[in-house]
């Protein structure tokens, strides 16, 4: 779970669904199945960012905060060994073939016509620091009720 997902996904975004170029690629490629792949990978960086701002405010000593993150690392890594388990047979030879299928897949990038969409940078900008202004507050207001103090 990391906010790697949330950077994936806003550049999905960006570059956006093309049947031609996807199709090719991917024989079952449907815009609804890359739409909820892309709201999923999204949701999922800003899970990331939110436990991660959590752990940040709620641990009580600098050792807890070094063990929690270890603890995240940690979980983030599991799916990129199981894949690399996958890529040598540990899991069969049908997922030995899917997974070597996913490594040796590739599509071109799309090409962009008359440069890239300003008010898309814009908005993801103006988006990005509104979030972060609302988690800002959220913090100050939750501090000032004393909500983030150790409870012993």
């Amino acid at each position: 779970i990391t906010q790697d997902d949330l950077v994936t996904a806003l550049r999905l975004i960006h570059e956006g669904y093309d049947m031609e170029r996807l199709g090719k690629a991917f024989e079952h490629s449907r815009y609804w199945k890359w739409a909820m792949s892309v709201a999923f990978l999204f949701a999922v960086g800003i899970y990331g960012l939110w436990v991660t701002f959590m752990l940040i405010i709620t641990s009580d000593t600098v050792v807890n905060l070094i063990l929690n993150f270890t603890a995240i690392e940690f979980i983030s890594l599991l799916d990129n060994v199981v894949f690399q388990l996958a890529v040598s047979s540990f899991f069969g030879v049908t997922n030995r073939n899917a997974a070597a299928s996913v490594i040796a897949t590739e599509y071109e990038l799309p090409i962009k016509k008359g440069g890239d969409n300003p008010w898309f940078q814009i908005i993801t900008l103006l988006a990005s620091f509104l979030a972060m202004l609302g988690i800002l507050l959220f913090v100050l207001v939750n501090q000032i009720n004393g909500s983030f103090l150790p409870q012993h």
